[in-house]
């Protein structure tokens, strides 16, 4: 029995601390019967000051990036390239025809290499019963192709060929 009433007892504290816990007289702030005048004023103060650091840093910050963006953007530009050279095209011919057509010559080469298995190359290919062929079937066909694709010259035209000079009319 004794259990048992212990047992209630204890159940009833829980109950009577849960509700002193959360009763609404708990939770009620309280209110002075002075107003704090200066506080007010104090907070606002306060918060103005926070607002014109937060300004200050921001701007700080904001010039900051600013600069280490220009930097880089400098650095990149002025000798980010191969060799340290430029990003930007200095040279017009050299890239418009000059690395276009080593470019195309290496493959090229390579592509007529692979085609005919090394036999028009007279460094490559030796006949079954002798000495490197010179003058192959092979090697014929390889510089033709070589003529007409990567070594080839360009034509100049002039405009005199297909026009009279106006000053003649």
């Amino acid at each position: 029995m004794f259990q048992k009433e212990k047992i209630k007892r204890g159940i009833f504290l829980l109950i009577l601390t849960v509700f002193f816990l959360t009763s609404p007289a708990a939770t009620l702030a309280s209110t002075p019967a002075w107003p704090d005048f200066g506080g007010h004023a104090f907070g606002n103060m306060l918060a103005e000051i926070r607002k014109n650091i937060h300004g200050v840093i921001l701007g700080v910050l904001k010039q900051a990036a600013a600069q280490m963006i220009n930097e880089a953007v400098n650095q990149l530009v002025s000798s980010g390239g191969p060799g340290g050279g430029p990003l930007f095209v200095t040279d017009w011919e050299d890239y418009l025809y000059k690395q276009p057509h080593k470019k195309t010559d290496l493959w090229m080469n390579d592509f007529f290499t692979v085609v005919m298995g090394g036999t028009a190359s007279t460094a490559n290919y030796r006949a079954a019963g002798g000495e490197g062929v010179i003058g192959s079937h092979q090697a014929r066909l390889v510089k033709s192709a070589q003529q007409s694709t990567t070594r080839a010259t360009t034509p100049t035209y002039s405009l005199n060929q297909y026009v009279s000079d106006p000053s003649d009319r």
